[in-house]
């Protein structure tokens, strides 16, 4: 586990520095669409309607989903996403991300009897995340993206755990 935290830590440090190269803003993608509006679903950016404002090498991602189901409770998955230009060629983009996912769920105790109503119990998941990811310019103002990396999960009843990622999205550029 050591080895693998030092390469991560090691990609991410080189990529960071790579992207220090240039003072000016590369933003070049899609002819400069700032805004971005779109699906997305990961395990640490979130899932539901998505959000971006990429304004120049530094960018942030929104993504926000309410559920209710009468037989399970309420789901809300709410996430907030940094994200760091590294390279862009005017058709792909390479990046880094910090995922932040904040997932709030409701788990029924099991009984489904008409007459009693059905008791729930809230589960709230906190998941922080970061690793690499690329998009591509599909059409001028369409794109889909897919990153991956590692994350580290915890739960409202204390369990942690980390393991690997993965986030996709498309969004409309305007």
């Amino acid at each position: 586990m050591k080895v693998f935290s030092i390469i991560i830590l090691l990609t991410l440090t080189s990529a960071y520095l790579l992207g220090q190269e240039s003072d000016q803003d590369t933003n070049n993608f899609a002819d400069g669409f700032r805004h971005q509006f779109g699906a997305a679903a990961g395990f640490s950016t979130g899932y539901g309607l998505s959000y971006r404002y990429w304004p120049g090498n530094w960018g942030i991602q929104g993504t926000f989903a309410p559920y209710y189901d009468n037989t399970a409770g309420p789901t809300i998955s709410l996430g907030i996403t940094g994200l760091r230009l590294i390279e862009d060629n005017g058709w792909s983009r390479f990046f880094v991300y910090l995922g932040n996912h904040l997932h709030i769920d409701s788990d029924s105790d099991g009984s489904y009897d008409p007459a009693q109503e059905p008791e729930y119990r809230q589960i709230t998941t906190y998941v922080l995340g970061v690793g690499p990811g690329i998009e591509f310019l599909i059409k001028r103002r369409l794109g889909i993206n897919l990153m991956f990396g590692v994350a580290l999960f915890t739960d409202s009843d204390g369990y942690v755990m980390t393991h690997l990622t993965g986030e996709t999205g498309i969004y409309y550029r305007f």
